[in-house]
């Protein structure tokens, strides 16, 4: 087992945070987060550094990916390049 798949306990997801994301709120464009590879994501990006529960979103985008090996869209503040490096441990 990686050091990533320790830190994530696969398994062992709690869905209670997304009810507090900002993301959820409305008025918010849902195809924001799941912008084409080279558009800006400046939006998507921004409100992720203001919601309160990023970090939680970051774990379960990451057992998400490491489960399904399939990594798209903007989930806790990362685009998709940025979770693969840090599921790889940090090599590019």
């Amino acid at each position: 087992m990686t050091p990533i798949e320790k830190l994530l306990g696969r398994g062992h997801e709690d869905p209670a945070w997304r009810a507090m994301a900002l993301c959820g709120a409305g008025g918010q464009d849902p195809d924001m987060w799941y912008a084409e590879r080279g558009t800006v994501k400046s939006g998507a990006l921004s409100t992720c550094q203001l919601c309160p529960v990023s970090p939680s979103c970051l774990l379960d985008a990451l057992r998400h990916e490491l489960e399904a090996g399939v990594s798209v869209g903007i989930w806790g503040g990362t685009e998709p390049r940025y979770r693969k490096r840090m599921l790889r441990g940090g090599s590019k």
